[in-house]
């Protein structure tokens, strides 16, 4: 089941209790509708970053760094 960005409502998340897992290679969706975006490249967590972290730049840097 997939749920797109405008289908999401503040009546469905507005509880601090709910959490949703998103998996997107769309950068601007995650920026736009998350508070934690973790990392993974080659199946390993490689950066977990949390709100002001969180931007195209961070998120592109952790995907493309070597040797993490």
């Amino acid at each position: 089941y997939e749920i797109r960005p405008r289908d999401w409502s503040s009546d469905v998340c507005s509880s601090d209790l709910m959490s949703v897992i998103v998996a997107s290679s769309e950068i601007d969706e995650l920026i736009a509708f998350c508070d934690k975006v973790v990392v993974m490249r080659d199946r390993y967590k490689v950066a977990e970053l949390r709100g002001q972290q969180i931007s195209e730049q961070a998120i592109m840097e952790a995907a493309t760094r070597r040797g993490a």
